[in-house]
């Protein structure tokens, strides 16, 4: 090896600093894999939505130091495969029919989706190599909610994912989204992880002691932070909205056992039959309130019952719900056929027939 013309040895790495370097390895990876798991465990069904207040910490501890950007977003890739794996493994259907193009779909997803996790991720490692490890955090709930936001307007949206959505336990807690939607609640949880960040790399570097104050005032910071949503939610749930009846509103969700698979393969009035049976023996039930709205699952009609070929069928399940004597809410497939192709939209797939 030669430096400006003189011939230089390179040695082999001594066995300590291998040794050393797997360390790092295993540390490093062990905490994206841990962030992975919290942000994963965060989301229904489990009721773990706190996880992910704090689940960006890990992941921010080790970008704090690495400098290269293709270490850092290799290890971010783990952190947000890890994520995938638990959030979108039933996408693939791995435990029940064993489809193969929705195996391989479902694969592809967990694979290739947490790519899209760079943009936020280089953005905060642009934002620590030029402008300073402050600003970088500071800039990280707007690279992340912009990343969120972006992701969700193009053919590539994907929002099932969204880090807001941990919360959806969090009845009183998520109440402020009334006014900021879903990214709102988004952008608070990257907060507390930059706060959480913050007291965690202080403590760790000495430059706080524990009880010092602005330790104490961090934490405390951190804790309100995090529980005024809930104040404000527990107002806004103790009262009425203007407008609104004083009487609640009393709803019947009717969830059929019926496996997807065979849902759509089974007599489709078949399916309607068993939701009206369950609506009517709810209606019959004295124990309960009796409901003002019936919410039927989205497919429970899993035809396309608005067509002209199903008219004198479209008759008969209006009859039948109409028997109940309660509104109800459900989901069905539709389809509009244009005989006139200039008229169709763009948005339309022809239909070949023979």
């Amino acid at each position: 090896m030669s430096v400006f013309g003189r011939k230089t040895k390179s040695y082999p790495e001594s066995t300590e600093a291998q040794a050393k370097r797997r360390r790092e390895f295993r540390f490093r990876a062990s905490l994206c894999i841990l962030s992975g798991a919290m942000l994963g465990l965060s989301f229904p069904p489990f009721p773990l939505g706190v996880f992910a207040c704090f689940a960006l910490v890990p992941w921010l501890i080790v970008l704090a130091d690495i400098d290269e950007m293709g270490t850092s977003l290799r290890y971010s890739y783990l952190a947000f495969f890890v994520f995938h794996l638990i959030t979108l493994n039933w996408t693939g259907g791995y435990v029940h029919m064993h489809d193969p193009y929705m195996m391989i779909a479902g694969a592809v997803t967990m694979i290739a989706h947490p790519l899209f996790y760079f943009l936020p991720t280089a953005g905060y490692v642009l934002a620590r190599k030029y402008l300073g490890g402050r600003v970088a955090l500071v800039a990280l709930p707007f690279l992340w909610v912009g990343y969120e936001y972006s992701h969700s307007l193009s053919e590539w949206s994907f929002p099932w994912i969204t880090v807001g959505n941990s919360q959806s336990y969090n009845l009183a807690g998520i109440q402020f989204i009334s006014a900021t939607g879903i990214y709102g609640l988004s952008f608070w949880i990257v907060i507390i992880n930059v706060l959480a960040f913050i007291l965690y790399s202080r403590l760790a570097q000495g430059v706080w002691l524990p009880k010092e104050k602005k330790s104490i005032l961090m934490a405390v910071t951190i804790v309100a932070v995090y529980y005024l949503p809930c104040i404000h939610g527990g107002i806004v749930l103790s009262q009425n909205p203007p407008g609104e009846p004083e009487r609640p509103v009393t709803v019947g969700i009717i969830q059929s056992n019926i496996d997807p698979w065979e849902k759509w393969a089974k007599s489709s009035f078949k399916t309607i039959e068993i939701h009206l049976e369950l609506s009517q023996s709810l209606l019959r039930d004295s124990s309960r309130p009796k409901p003002d709205l019936l919410l039927w699952p989205e497919t429970a009609i899993p035809f396309y019952l608005l067509t002209k070929e199903n008219t004198s069928l479209l008759k008969h399940v209006r009859e039948k719900i109409d028997s109940l004597r309660v509104p109800v809410l459900t989901g069905l497939p539709n389809a509009v056929y244009y005989e006139d192709s200039t008229k169709a939209p763009p948005s339309a797939k022809r239909l070949w027939t023979t």
